[in-house]
């Protein structure tokens, strides 16, 4: 009777302390990843593996979406930061913002251990932030040169597969470059086919856990080195903590120990409230340290958002003088082209065409008898034009509030451009909202230019005067010259729209 073929018993790996695997050769050095299903083992793994780059002293950042590793604190001093209520120093995403250079610098010459917990901030704000620090990072470990470990929790939020950003740019760009400068990243993912697919391809350590979907399969097929059959049949059938560890030396099972911090993140069952043990805290000279570097921030945040506040107040005042004379300038140029005319009877009016003809001159026959009156300047319009104008108008409908706003702060501050950080300053917008579709319309029509200066750079001006000299020019003629009013009347309609949004 044949034997049956046992599957070899996995391997107990402590990940340090036994001396099977040592964890400093197997990450420094290294692009890592840790994948698997929601209750498969990956979060232990991943604290299992902090723990051990903890004991050894290498410097670390926990990029932590969700707010579970402040459990650490059972064990070791780390820095939190955020707007967490386990936070050493709380800060909002735009205090974050200006302090994640220095913080960066402090974090690596001093190897301080970092969570940056994004738990208790807004997705849409974070990304100014960790582009900073990040980008930090990576330039001042081109001089310091020491190991230092990035783990980011939930990848496919960060990388994702198929989607651009300048966040993803700036963390693939220290994946694959930070390894020579001493930068080592680790990519966590319950939802591995979501994440760039590229970075994870170059994963030298990978450990891949429980996983069922197809998808997560394909994966899997990829980065492990068996036959596509017994990987769906060795996988699936994976205990909790258990999980396939690919070395550059070869792929085996391991079964990797249990935390020995808090798990903060693990599901409470009913009725069942976890008891938080004590934790340790940072050092305290190094937490009143942080502490005044953020007051600090805060403090430079509000001064320099209370300059720009008096700069708009003082740029509306002074928008008011400047419409105003440009108003007066107006009048003053339509005035000097005005002609007193009389209103003939009819019957001398036909007199008057009857002769005109008679003498073979159409040529001073007016262009259009029925004008109408402007009521904003005094000179008259003729039906054609004011067609028109209500025409253009109305096809203007469709674009939003917003975009009448940028457009006429534009339009009253001509001849000069703005930059986009200038222009979003002076009217209190964020870059994200200028590049949003709000003024799409008005770019399409050519009121608006925006020129590319630089990759990340773009200039802001109005086309306003040029752009009614395209739609109207030709209801010029030598006698009759409406494009001053026709411009005029549009520079009145932007402003009415910001006061009122009545279209």
């Amino acid at each position: 009777m044949s034997k049956q073929k046992q599957t070899p018993k996995p391997i107990m790996l402590d990940l340090y302390e036994s001396g099977k695997i040592n964890i400093y050769d197997m990450l420094i050095g290294k692009l890592a990843a840790i994948l698997g299903m929601t209750g498969s083992g990956k979060s232990n793994t991943a604290a299992r593996v902090i723990e051990q780059i903890l004991d050894l002293k290498i410097g670390l950042t926990i990029l932590d979406i969700e707010g579970e590793y402040w459990g650490l604190q059972e064990k070791y001093e780390v820095l939190i930061v955020g707007n967490s209520k386990k936070a050493t120093v709380k800060i909002d995403e735009e205090t974050f913002e200006k302090m994640a250079s220095s913080l960066a610098e402090k974090v690596l010459t001093e190897n301080i251990p970092l969570i940056i917990d994004l738990s208790g901030w807004s997705d849409k704000k974070w990304d100014l932030g960790l582009i900073e620090y990040f980008s930090s990072l990576f330039t001042i470990a081109q001089k310091v040169r020491r190991p230092h470990i990035i783990l980011i929790e939930e990848a496919q939020e960060f990388v994702p597969q198929s989607i651009s950003s300048d966040l993803k740019e700036v963390l693939v760009r220290v994946a694959k470059r930070g390894r020579k400068r001493g930068l080592f990243t680790i990519l966590a993912s319950q939802r591995s086919p979501d994440v760039d697919k590229k970075l994870l391809s170059q994963c030298e350590v990978v450990f891949c856990h429980r996983v069922s979907h197809p998808t997560d399969l394909d994966v899997y097929y990829k980065l492990i080195p068996l036959e596509r059959k017994e990987i769906k049949n060795r996988v699936i059938g994976l205990d909790d903590g258990q999980c396939f560890l690919k070395l550059k030396s070869g792929t085996t099972v391991v079964q990797v120990k249990m935390r020995e911090t808090f798990h903060a993140g693990n599901t409470p069952g009913i009725g069942v409230q976890p008891k938080t043990p004590p934790l340790k805290m940072i050092a305290k000279d190094l937490a009143i340290a942080f502490k005044k570097m953020a007051k600090s921030t805060r403090k430079e945040k509000d001064l320099l958002e209370k300059k720009e506040n008096e700069i708009k107040r003082l740029s509306n005042l002074n928008f008011g003088y400047e419409k105003d004379i440009l108003n007066l300038e107006q009048q003053l140029q339509i005035a000097s082209r005005i002609k007193v005319e009389v209103e003939l009877p009819k019957t001398i009016q036909k007199m008057i065409v009857s002769q005109f003809h008679s003498k073979g001159d159409p040529t001073l026959i007016p262009n259009d008898a029925n004008y109408l009156q402007d009521s904003n300047n005094g000179l008259k319009l003729n039906d054609s034009i004011i067609r028109k104008i209500k025409s253009v108008k109305r096809s203007l409908k469709k674009q939003n509030h917003r975009g009448f706003i940028i457009m006429n702060f534009l339009e009253a501050n001509v001849p000069d451009r703005f930059n986009t950080s200038r222009l979003a300053s002076r009217l209190g917008f964020s870059k994200g909202q200028l590049f949003s579709g709000e003024t799409k319309l008005m770019v399409t029509e050519g009121m608006l230019i925006k020129t590319p200066r630089s990759k990340e750079e773009i200039i802001w001006h109005s086309n306003l005067k040029n752009w009614v000299k395209e739609k109207f020019e030709h209801f010029e003629n030598d006698n009759y010259h409406p494009l001053d009013t026709i411009y005029s009347i549009f520079q009145d309609w932007l402003a009415d729209m910001v006061k009122t949004g009545d279209y």
